[in-house]
């Protein structure tokens, strides 16, 4: 028997033996703990995009989107992104809050690799709470109506102002023609 699953085990069910508000206490004592132990973490990770899609629409909170099921885009159609990040930095503000702050470049490539259109700090953002969030996610929006039919690449970059990290994230999109006239 290996001998972690025995203190792994009364672990687990010492809550069982303690009376209702003691195993409450316990569980709670134990997340702080675990969570303390998260950011320690965190507060190593490189800045990661952890998912990166096409959607439907603009996202409306942290995994709450609806993938697109194509990457083929009309012209003049809105491009929705959502990415998920983890690994970004909060800083510590004078009236006890944390501080995150993130912003975002944007180029266009084409399928050479040439850069068509740029835009840096095309998105930005700061937030500011009490507590460190551990959830984030972005929802970029793109129109590209000036750009012929063909395959590109929407290369972002993403900076984290507090943590003094970035990343970047690649998605295809395909831009297709214009209907014909009247048709």
């Amino acid at each position: 028997m290996n001998r972690l699953k025995l203190p792994l085990a009364a672990l687990a069910l010492a809550p069982l033996l303690l009376p209702a508000p003691a195993a409450a206490e316990a569980s709670l004592a134990a997340y702080g703990a675990v969570r303390e132990g998260l950011l320690a973490v965190w507060d190593e990770l490189p800045l990661t995009v952890e998912a990166a899609t096409l959607s439907d629409g603009p996202a409306t909170g942290f995994g709450q989107f609806t993938p697109r099921s194509s990457r083929e885009f009309a012209p003049g159609e809105t491009v929705n992104v959502y990415a998920e990040l983890i690994g970004y930095g909060a800083s510590e503000t004078a009236d006890g809050y944390y501080l995150r702050q993130l912003d975002a470049d944007l180029t266009l490539l084409d399928a050479a690799g040439n850069v068509r259109a740029s835009q840096p700090a095309f998105f930005t953002s700061s937030t500011k709470t009490r507590q460190r969030l551990l959830e984030t996610w972005l929802s970029f929006t793109v129109t590209l109506s000036d750009f012929e039919p063909g395959e590109y690449r929407l290369h972002y970059v993403v900076h984290d102002r507090a943590g003094e990290k970035q990343t970047s994230f690649e998605l295809p999109i395909t831009l297709t023609p214009a209907p014909p006239a009247g048709g």
